[in-house]
């Protein structure tokens, strides 16, 4: 297979795989991340990452979800037909809820002492900055497409006109 079939495929064996990529790179992005920023506690490096990678496991299937609910349901239903108030809305309630989550996964329980160290930690590589980059890969895809299809219209009009 190559590259342009994977990126550009509309198979769902080929979608999925390719999602499939872009959450194992993005876990592995996280761990390596959480590594370098903890490099100098001292403790052992395979309990730390044996702990990390356990947590992210826990906690990264609710930012998935919100991701996807995100693109696949917030933006064409409010952010497409201009209905910016209930899109910003249903992310606000969408950040509480994995926040929330999140918190329960983490630490058993609601702490809300804890929560400001969540929002934070939300904010700077959590939800939005994963969501984020899987909204510009989106797009940059669907500008690529249509930048072709404009390419093979203006092709098609040019020898239509020197045809006449």
């Amino acid at each position: 297979m190559r590259l342009y079939d994977f990126v550009f495929s509309n198979k769902p064996v080929v979608r999925i795989l390719r999602h499939a990529v872009f959450w194992t790179t993005w876990y592995i992005y996280q761990v390596m991340l959480f590594l370098y920023n903890n490099s100098n506690v001292q403790s052992s490096f395979w309990l730390t990452l044996k702990i990390r990678l356990e947590k992210l496991a826990t906690v990264m299937p609710v930012g998935i979800l919100q991701c996807y609910l995100i693109i696949y349901w917030l933006i064409p239903r409010f952010l497409l037909r201009k209905r910016y108030g209930l899109f910003l809305f249903g992310v606000f309630i969408s950040s509480v809820a994995v926040i929330y989550f999140v918190d329960i996964l983490t630490y058993k329980k609601f702490d809300f002492l804890s929560i400001w160290m969540g929002i934070v930690s939300y904010i700077s590589r959590g939800g939005p900055v994963f969501c984020l980059i899987f909204i510009i890969i989106k797009m940059l895809k669907t500008w690529y497409i249509k930048d072709r299809e404009k390419d093979m219209l203006l092709r098609e009009n040019l020898n239509a006109e020197l045809d006449l």
